[in-house]
């Protein structure tokens, strides 16, 4: 199957106004958590009243700092991780999204080209809870 079949794209500036009212439309990686139930931030039912307009999104004022900081962070994570690995990853320009699953939808870190793997880079404050390295 070609990738054109599997998904489609939409350019979107992350964090522009477009960019977070389309995230408002569809279920992403930041919102699997909480779909499932394993979020300790946000309830399945939380989620699905901000998804279907019944409450407002939670004020993420609080972890502004945090964002930031992931966002700052993402480029050197993603080349240490080239460096450390001798691997290739790209970074698409485009917000992907299911061709018939409107709600599915993805802002990749990157794609490790020639091993059909993604890249996901992710910052935290402290270890506490992340396991031994190389550990699942």
């Amino acid at each position: 199957m070609k990738q054109s079949e599997r998904e489609t794209t939409v350019k979107v500036e992350v964090g522009s106004p477009a960019w977070h009212a389309a995230r408002q439309r569809g279920i992403g990686g930041s919102d699997a958590a909480a779909a499932v139930g394993l979020s300790k931030w946000k309830t399945p039912l939380e989620l699905w009243l901000e998804k279907t307009g019944e409450s407002v999104p939670t004020d993420d004022a609080d972890k502004a700092e945090w964002f930031r900081w992931g966002t700052l962070l993402e480029p050197i994570i993603r080349q240490h991780y080239c460096d450390s690995t001798g691997r290739t990853v790209v970074v698409p320009d485009e917000r992907l999204q299911h061709p018939t699953l409107e709600w599915a939808v993805v802002n990749l870190d990157g794609i490790v080209t020639g091993f059909e793997r993604l890249f996901e880079a992710k910052t935290s404050r402290s270890s506490d809870g992340w396991g031994e390295p190389g550990t699942d």
